[in-house]
């Protein structure tokens, strides 16, 4: 799926006010920024403490149906809060769609 559309389905999905991405030079990775409403802080807080295992678990999942990109890559992947209510994720592409399932569902 192309990035632009995933990225529209997850905003309009978990309705994110906005979500964009950077392409990361030198890396196959991506910056997805997302904006929170309170709902998103909370699940999020809710899920700070297994943030760890919830990365190594979409990791898994995903070298299940794309051997392409070694596990060590995608387990490098991390999240950040910037301001208020921002999101940053670093990570693949292959990784994006089930972490913020993991994380706002």
């Amino acid at each position: 799926m192309e990035l632009e559309t995933l990225l529209s389905k997850l905003k309009t999905k978990y309705s994110f006010d906005q979500a964009d991405y950077k392409k990361l030079s030198g890396t196959p990775d991506l910056e997805i920024r997302l904006k929170l409403n309170d709902s998103h802080i909370a699940a999020l807080i809710e899920r700070a403490g297994r943030l760890d295992a919830i990365v190594e678990s979409c990791a898994n999942l995903v070298t299940i149906f794309d051997a392409s990109t070694p596990k060590e890559d995608l387990l490098k992947t991390s999240v950040r809060c910037v301001g208020s209510n921002e999101l940053h994720i670093f990570t693949h592409q292959s990784m994006i769609e089930l972490l913020v399932e993991a994380l706002f569902n």
